[in-house]
This record gives C-alpha cells, structure tokens and sequence, in this order.
C-alpha cells in the first residue's frame, strides 16, 4: 500500500461488488533490458575465497525467492532481514536491506548487481566487525533444478591490513560455518514438498554440497 514504482501506468477498472478500483501496471521488458545493461559485479569462484555450492530440487525462480523473500530468509538463515531503500520503488542495483541477527549485531545489506534469476552480488557491513564481506550467488538450471553457487570474500576495514582479509575470513567461516545456513535450506525445501505433496522434491531436497 502507497508504494508505486517509476514509471507505473495507472488505471481505473469497475467490478461487481466493488466499484471502481484503481490499478497500476508496467512495461517489464524495458525494465529487464536495463537490469541487463547495468553494471557487472559478479566474483566468480576462482577470485572468492570461500565457495559454497548446493544443488536444490527447484527451478531458478523459486529458489531465487527463497534466497531474497525476507520471511524465507528468516526461516533459513535466522536473519530478520527488513527492505530499508528502494530505488524508484524496487529491488536492484543499489537497494539496501538492514538485518537484526541475534541480540545486538546489525548489518547493512547493499546490493551490487541484481539479474534476476541469474546471480545477485552484495555486500554485508556491520560496525561489529572488522571486514565488510561481498557474495555473488549465481543460479545455474541443472536438469533435477538448479545449482546455486555462493562465492565470497572480505575487505578489511582502515587501518587493518587488506592482505588479512581472506585469513581472517576463512577463520570467521570454521567457527560459524556458513555452509549450515544453505543445508538448513535444503531440509526447509524437503519440509515445503512434504508438506505439499510433492516427494519427489522431498526426497531429493537432501542434496549433498561442495565447499
């Protein structure tokens, strides 16, 4: 409610029952086309320090929902993830998430690059923490769903050394695993089919992971 994106046609329909209903509708292939034309941020494996891969049961597009839905993320990740910017009314390059995770620490979410159903680039800071940290998580369709593949590194903050960074990452990562977060997706994912009825999702939602 009162949100209405850049570039939103408005209309005015009648229905029974109802009256007349105002709505709002958009062109999305221009809007595609300039998510396409943006500027690249994307780290691949071979440049990340830390690389985490699972394969899911499910298309991009629903995986992509469970990776950038906030209700979702909560589920998985344990993160109370709240949209704080939105560019023109939208999700893209520059939008800004703020996350409440445990007691006192808060992060401010930026992302980088945003291509739909293709991979996301952000960077996670925190004035807890001495480093800000950078994921791309691509989608790549495999022929049982998709392959998501996390690939991250970290800046150190001023006056800390940068060549510390991936040492202190790689120790960051052993004492809270962020590989756990993308297993307690994939059993969150077989829970969903089970609940639906859909065993053959259920049963292949315990995928093994390449770190």
């Amino acid at each position: 409610t009162g949100v209405r994106p850049e570039g939103a046609r408005e209309l005015a329909e009648s229905y029974e029952h109802l009256g007349a209903v105002k709505t709002y509708s958009l062109d999305l292939h221009p809007r595609y086309q300039t998510l396409k034309d943006t500027r690249r941020v994307f780290i691949k494996s071979n440049e990340a320090t830390i690389t985490v891969t699972h394969d899911y049961p499910l298309p991009p597009p629903a995986l992509w929902s469970w990776l950038n839905d906030p209700q979702k993320i909560a589920e998985w990740a344990g993160r109370d993830m709240r949209p704080n910017l939105r560019p023109a009314g939208r999700t893209g390059a520059g939008a800004r998430n703020h996350c409440v995770h445990g007691k006192n620490l808060t992060m401010i979410e930026t992302v980088l690059d945003w291509q739909p159903f293709d991979y996301i680039t952000v960077e996670q800071a925190s004035q807890m923490k001495p480093m800000n940290f950078y994921l791309t998580y691509l989608f790549e369709p495999t022929p049982s769903g998709t392959r998501l593949t996390v690939s991250m590194k970290a800046k150190l903050k001023s006056p800390l050394p940068n060549a510390l960074a991936p040492a202190a990452l790689k120790l960051v990562n052993r004492m809270f695993g962020m590989d756990k977060e993308y297993v307690a997706l994939a059993r969150l994912i077989a829970e969903e089919a089970a609940q639906e009825g859909d065993e053959g999702v259920a049963a292949s939602a315990g995928v093994a992971s390449a770190a």
